[in-house]
């Protein structure tokens, strides 16, 4: 909103927290289990490490940035209960539900 210069001409700005910015670390199955054990360890470690630090990051860097919009001129409306749009959007759900598969697609609505 605020890179792309959107506040130039957005008036409100209504966030209901729907979005969940995460990032994917990867290596080769081969190479990390040619690692030792010890490595293996610090990798994995490393990797939740750094999830946290994403999250917490992505989460300070969106409530900075209402601030922002806030003093940028921006009507900001922080929605609490959010019902009413899960509950809009539960006819997309029933249409990609088996397409993604149960067991994954109810691992994401479930995620608190």
């Amino acid at each position: 909103m605020i890179d792309m210069k959107f506040t130039d001409f957005l008036k409100y700005y209504s966030y209901i927290n729907v979005f969940y910015g995460l990032a994917d670390v990867v290596i080769n199955e081969k190479v990390f289990n040619g690692l030792s054990k010890e490595n293996q360890q610090a990798i994995l470690r490393a990797g939740k490490e750094a999830g946290a630090y994403q999250r917490w990051l992505s989460v300070k860097s969106h409530v900075d940035g209402l601030a922002m919009l806030s003093e940028l001129g921006v009507e900001v409306n922080v929605v609490k209960d959010r019902q009413a749009f899960v509950d809009k959007v539960k006819p997309v759900w029933k249409k990609f539900r088996k397409k993604i598969g149960e067991e994954l697609f109810d691992s994401v609505v479930n995620t608190k």
